[in-house]
Formats: C-alpha cells, sequence, structure tokens
C-alpha cells in the first residue's frame, strides 16, 4: 500500500476553535494587522469564494470583527490563488495560520519567523516551492508544522532542533532531499513525524526510538537504506509505522525484542527485509492494515486471528511457505478476522488446497492467492463469497471444472484464473457477473464454446481466452461488448465472423486496441467493418483460414501498430494502402 495515510487521531489540532475564518483578541490602537490582511488580500489574485471581499480600506477590521488583534487565520479549502504576502509576518499575536488546500504559490517566507506567538503552522496542499525557511525556527511556540503536498526542495534545516515543543511534523509528498536529522529524535514531544514521498536518503537515526509518545511514523516512498532500528519496534505508543517503498534491509527483531501493543497500522512494502515475521508482532490485537508485500520474508505465514478490527492484509512477492499442505494453515485462524476485506498472498511459495472454509470470510472484497504451488479443485463454498469483487488464482496447479455456483459471485469486477490445469466448459453462469470487466482464463485446459452469455457482460473490458482448446464460432454477443482488448488465440476455433458484424454492427468496440485471433480454424472474409475500429494498435489474424481480398477499409487504422495477416488464403497483391499507415511497426503477411 504505497499511498500515505493519515488518520483523525493524529490531527489533534484540529480542535482548535474554527468558529470563524479569522479571530482577534481585544487590544485597541494598532493599525498593523489591519494592514497586514489587507496586504494579505492584495496578494491573491483569485478569491472565487469572495471571502475577502469586506476587506477593505474604507472599514476598519474592528468593524469586520469586534476585536482588534489577529490571533488565528483559519482559511483552508478556500479556492484562493496567489502568493502569501510577507505582511503575514506582522501579525505578531497570531498563533494559527491555516491555509490549507489552496493553490498558493512562490516561496514561504522567512518573516513568518517574526510571529513568536505561532503555535500552528498549515501550508499544505499548495504549491509552494524553495526552500523551507530557517526562520521558522524562531516560532518558538510552533508545536503544529504542516508542510506536505508542495514543491519543496532542500534538506530539513538545522535550525529547526530548536522547536523543542513540536508535537506534529507533517514534510510528506515534496521533494526534499538529504538525511533525515536525527536532531529529531531528541524532541521528546513528538507525537507524529510524516516525511513520505520525498528525496531522503541514508539511515533512519537509531535515536528515533527513544521517542516515547510517537503516534505516527511515516517514511514511505524514500530512499532510506540500512535495517530499521530495533527500539521502534518497542515504541508502546506507536500507532501507524509506513516504511513503504525505501531500501531497508535485514531480519525484525526477535519475540523478545518487539512490543507494539498499539498498532494499527504496519507498512512495509517494497523493501529489501529479510527473515520470519515474529509472532510477537501479533500481539496487538487492533491492527487493521498489515502490508509486507514485496519483501524477502520467508517461513509459515503469521497465525492472524486475534485482530478483529483486519481489514488489510498483504503478504504478496515473498518466500512464505515450502509448497507442502500444511502451509494453508493459517487460513483457518483468519476466520475471526470477520472484517477482512483484502487478502493479498500472490507469489510466495504457498502448497497445499485451497480450503472449503474460506466461504465463511463473509466480507472479503479481494482475494489474491495468485502464483502459489495451490493445487486441487476450487470449493464450492467459495460461491459464498457474496462481496468479493476480485478472485485470483492465476499460475497455480488448480485442475477440475470451474464450478458453475462462481456464477453466484454477482460483484465480481475481476476474475483471474489463467495459467492453470482447468478443463471443462466455461461456466454458463458467468452471464450473472454484471459487473465485471476483466476476464482472465488463458492458457488452460478449457474445452466447449464460447458462451453467448458473455453478452450479459455489459462493462467487460478485457476478455483472454487464448491457450485453451475452444471450439465452435465466435459468439456475435462478444462483438457488442466494450472490450478493450480481447485474445481468443490459440484454440480451435471456426466458422466465419457473425453476420452482425459483417454488417457493420461494432458500435460496443469503439475503444478496440488489442484483437487477437490468430491460430485457430476461421474461415470466410474480414469484415470491411473492421476498417471502423479506429482506436485499434494491434491485429493479430494469423494462422487461420481466411480467404478472399484485404479490404481497402483497413487503410483507415491509422492507430495501427502491429498487423499479423499471414499464413491464410487471401487473394491478390499487397495492399498499396499499407504504406499509408504511418504508425505500422510490423506487418506480418505471407499469402
Amino acid at each position: 500500500m504505497a499511498s500515505l495515510n493519515f488518520h483523525p487521531l493524529f490531527f489533534y489540532i484540529l480542535l482548535l476553535s474554527c468558529l470563524s475564518n479569522w479571530s482577534c483578541a481585544e487590544l485597541s490602537g494598532n493599525d498593523t494587522d489591519h494592514l497586514a490582511l489587507l496586504s494579505f488580500k492584495n496578494a491573491i489574485i483569485s478569491d472565487p469564494l469572495n471571502i475577502t471581499a469586506s476587506w477593505n480600506e474604507s472599514s476598519h477590521f474592528c468593524n469586520w470583527n469586534k476585536h482588534c488583534r489577529v490571533v488565528k487565520i483559519h482559511l483552508n479549502s478556500s479556492k484562493f490563488v496567489g502568493s502569501l504576502s510577507p505582511a503575514v509576518g506582522n501579525l505578531s499575536f497570531l498563533r494559527v495560520l491555516w491555509l490549507s488546500n489552496n493553490s498558493f504559490t512562490g516561496r514561504i517566507l522567512g518573516q513568518i519567523g517574526k510571529l513568536s506567538r505561532l503555535r500552528a503552522l498549515n501550508l499544505a496542499n499548495n504549491s509552494f516551492s524553495g526552500e523551507i525557511p530557517r526562520n521558522i525556527s524562531r516560532c518558538s511556540n510552533l508545536n503544529f508544522l504542516h508542510l506536505g503536498d508542495n514543491e519543496l526542495i532542500g534538506s530539513i534545516p538545522m535550525e529547526l532542533r530548536s522547536l523543542d515543543k513540536l508535537e506534529t511534523l507533517l514534510l510528506q509528498l515534496n521533494k526534499l532531499t538529504g538525511e533525515i536529522p536525527a536532531y529529531l529524535g531528541n524532541h521528546s514531544s513528538l507525537l507524529a513525524i510524516a516525511l513520505g514521498d520525498n528525496h531522503f536518503h541514508g539511515r533512519i537515526p537509531d535515536i528515533f526510538g527513544g521517542l516515547k509518545h510517537l503516534v505516527f511514523l511515516d517514511f514511505a516512498l524514500n530512499s532510506l537504506s540500512g535495517t530499521i532500528p530495533m527500539s521502534i519496534f518497542n515504541l508502546s505508543s506507536l500507532h501507524t509505522l509506513q516504511l513503504n517503498f525505501n531500501k531497508l534491509e535485514g531480519d525484525l527483531p526477535s519475540n523478545e525484542g518487539c512490543n507494539l501493543p498499539s498498532l494499527n497500522f504496519f507498512i512495509l512494502v517494497g523493501n529489501q527485509l529479510t527473515g520470519k515475521v515474529p509472532a510477537s508482532l501479533l500481539n496487538s490485537t487492533s491492527i487493521m492494515e498489515f502490508g509486507i508485500d514485496a519483501n524477502n520474508f520467508t517461513g509459515e505465514v503469521p497465525a492472524f486471528g486475534r485482530q478483529k478490527d483486519l481489514y488489510w492484509l498483504a503478504l504478496a512477492q515473498n518466500h512464505f511457505g515450502n509448497g507442502m499442505l500444511d502451509d494453508m494453515n493459517f487460513m483457518y485462524s483468519l476466520q475471526n478476522c470477520t472484517r477482512l476485506e483484502q487478502l493479498i498472498l500472490d507469489d510466495n511459495n504457498l502448497g497445499g488446497v485451497l480450503p472449503k472454509y474460506i466461504g465463511n470470510m463473509s466480507n472479503l472484497l479481494w482475494f489474491n492467492i495468485g502464483g502459489n504451488l495451490i493445487h486441487g479443485n476450487i470449493p464450492t463454498e467459495n460461491s459464498q463469497l457474496h462481496n468479493l469483487q476480485v478472485l485470483s488464482l492465476k499460475k497455480n496447479n488448480f485442475t477440475g471444472m470451474i464450478p458453475e455456483s462462481i456464477g453466484q459471485l454477482r460483484q465480481l469486477s475481476k476474475l483471474h484464473l489463467h495459467h492453470n490445469k482447468f478443463s471443462g466448459e466455461i461456466p454458463h453462469s458467468l452471464g450473472n457477473w454484471t459487473r465485471l470487466i476483466e476476464l482472465n482464463l488463458r492458457t488452460n485446459n478449457l474445452q466447449g464454446t464460447v458462451p453467448s452469455s458473455l453478452g450479459s457482460c455489459k462493462f467487460l473490458s478485457r476478455l483472454y481466452l487464448n491457450g485453451n482448446q475452444l471450439s465452435g464460432p465466435l459468439p456475435k454477443e462478444m462483438f457488442e461488448l466494450p472490450l478493450i482488448e480481447f485474445d481468443l488465440s490459440n484454440n480451435h476455433l471456426t466458422g466465419y465472423f457473425p453476420a452482425e458484424i459483417a454488417a457493420g454492427n461494432l458500435i460496443g468496440l469503439r475503444n478496440l486496441i488489442y484483437m487477437n485471433l490468430s491460430y485457430n480454424n476461421l474461415s470466410g472474409e474480414i469484415p470491411s467493418s473492421f476498417g471502423t475500429l479506429t482506436s485499434l494498435r494491434e491485429l493479430y489474424l494469423g494462422n487461420n483460414a481466411l480467404q478472399g481480398v484485404i479490404p481497402a477499409s483497413l487503410s483507415s487504422l491509422r492507430s495501427l501498430e502491429y498487423m499479423d495477416l499471414s499464413h491464410n488464403h487471401f487473394v491478390g497483391k499487397i495492399p498499396t494502402f499499407l504504406d499509408e499507415l504511418v504508425s505500422l511497426k510490423c506487418l506480418k503477411f505471407v499469402l
């Protein structure tokens, strides 16, 4: 899970009073704030909500509000476009400056450092550029700093070490560089640190393990290397640990070195971590997301079961299991995780059979276990997963027939069963999948015809049935679908293209970019209506028994890059219009 997650628990500062867009403290005889707010307004070039319409020179700001010194500006999501006026630094009583989710540009000016009473600074989700001003360190009362989702560059200034009251530091989604400063580990009051999605390198400082009150730690999507400090695994207050997509290596701590009782979100996806997952890591019964995809973990899959709130479990692309029958034993305890929605186990070494009690996981939305060593049949109990949207059993050793009962999974949007050993016919009940977008059954031993019930899958855009033993004609219903790609190559399909196609009824395929019907026994002529498929980039009809001349209408396929018409029974010369297809990169044409 690569996205950066921020949960309300960590934005405790939002408890500040927000009864008005700006508020004042009662002090008389000072026009400084009046002029500063007018300068703030003048630096804004677009105010579509007319928030500052009443701010003018003829009406003193003490009349805009009954008080006379500004202590808070709270103007997030106001659709402002412009820059931040340096006059903001003259608002000497300002305690909160909250301008997130606007379109401010330019630099964050050092004049902010003049705001000695400032406690919360939020400029997130704008387009500020340049470096973080060093003068912010003069805001000695600052406890909340959020500059995330901007275009800031450079390193985190050393001067910020003087902000000893800082509790929240959020700098994610910028272009910051350098190493993560070790001095942050001395800020004992820190509750939340987010530095994800930047360009930081180097190691995670060991001293971070001393932040005993830390609740949220996010260093995801950087280039950090080395090992994860063992002391971090003893931060008993930690709710969220996100270190995904770095270059971290080494083992996780042993059972004696892991104590995270408050853990909710544990995301280490996309590193180079090794060893076994310590059982003590699961002592936290409050885990909701657990993701360690794309590492080099080994051993058994940990026995989840006490985590009643677990809804996302991602263990793919590791080396779990040894290809033995008992590899799937962990599934039994997962029945207790009644909120589990996503179970991602692709590309491991898991053996055994798919247990029947998987049907008890009634809230599953995604179940991916492709690229393992699972064998046996698909249990019919699988049809009890009525909420399932994505089912991927690809690249295993499944055998037997695809059960007709699978049609009961009416919420399916993607079904991937390719590269197995399934036999028998494609179940006609697939017509129940009215939400299906992608169907991949390629490289099996499926027989029979392509079912006409496909026509009920009105949203199907990708269809792959190639590499089977399918026979019979092409169903006309397939050509009525909004397909973007379809591949029925390497089968035993026969007959002409449906008459409706020859008549030009290809409206459903107007976005088609890939068609592959090669290595079948199709006959008749290429329908001239194929010339209406103007989005087509790849057309493969080779190794069939097609006849007649190449229709001149194909000259309209200006986006075509690859075309194979070889090994058929066409007559006539190679059409000269093919020279006009300027996008064409490869043409196979052997009469």
